[in-house]
């Protein structure tokens, strides 16, 4: 985990925590850490994980950690469409 060029390395009980914490414990999945505006590509994101949930024979989930920034709301809808989204 880091920020701003700063990079830490987690223990594996970190990691367990982590993932307790935020019910991930068990499930494979793909994560975006950043800021949460369009021109990161989210919707691209959102789009690709459908397309892999649609295709693999396993449950994945999909995490985005970052603050909410602008031009969000074409984000949210496709989250909101998102057929996986639960």
């Amino acid at each position: 985990m880091g920020g701003y060029g700063e990079y830490i390395t987690l223990s594996d009980e970190e990691c367990k925590k982590i993932k307790k914490r935020f019910e991930i414990e068990a499930v494979p999945f793909f994560a975006y850490t950043g800021n949460i505006e369009s021109r990161k590509n989210i919707v691209m994101i959102l789009k690709a994980f459908e397309i892999a949930c649609d295709r693999l024979d396993k449950n994945v989930s999909l995490i985005l950690a970052g603050k909410l920034s602008w031009r969000t709301q074409p984000i949210i809808e496709s989250i909101e469409q998102n057929k996986y989204k639960d």
